[in-house]
């Protein structure tokens, strides 16, 4: 009995063949493993809960108890537990229909100003005949207090 050997072609068939299954399953098992959930989509029934981590699109970056993010000068980061976030909605009487407020707690730190507590406010606002409009950004609790605007988040894993 011989065994021959498979041609160029037959390899590379294979090859991506092997490497696509693998990207579905590992994909797969990632999600199931994980609670990451479009912060936007929240409502009160979600809290409250702990955020395990927070995934950034623009850069591909993720914050969690292990990894922190650099806006300009500033770097934000979990402190010795995972954050225990709140959420308020409000309906004023004004052109904004409703207010969704998702409020981190997280430590912040700059190089002149120093280490501190500083929230993640996340604001998801409803407007007649027209899309929601996403805004966040970061507040420190330092005196003087320092606000810096940041991108989104996309998602937030949550759990207890």
């Amino acid at each position: 009995m011989s065994i021959s050997r498979p041609s160029p072609r037959m390899s590379r068939l294979v090859g991506v063949s092997a490497v696509v299954a693998l990207m579905f399953f590992a994909a797969q098992s990632v999600t199931a493993k994980t609670n990451w959930t479009d912060w936007t989509k929240l409502d009160r029934s979600d809290f409250p809960t702990r955020v395990k981590a927070i995934y950034f699109p623009n850069g591909k970056l993720t914050m969690d108890a292990d990894h922190w993010i650099t806006w300009q000068k500033w770097t934000v980061f979990f402190g010795a537990a995972a954050p225990l976030p709140q959420i308020d909605i409000e309906w004023p009487n004004d052109a904004i229909i409703a207010r969704v407020k998702i409020e981190v707690p997280l430590r912040c730190k700059h190089p002149a100003v120093g280490e501190s507590d500083c929230t993640m406010y996340l604001y998801r606002f409803y407007t007649s005949g027209a899309p929601p409009v996403n805004q966040c950004r970061v507040v420190t609790m330092t005196s003087p207090s320092y606000k810096f605007t940041i991108d989104c988040p996309t998602y937030l894993m949550l759990g207890d």
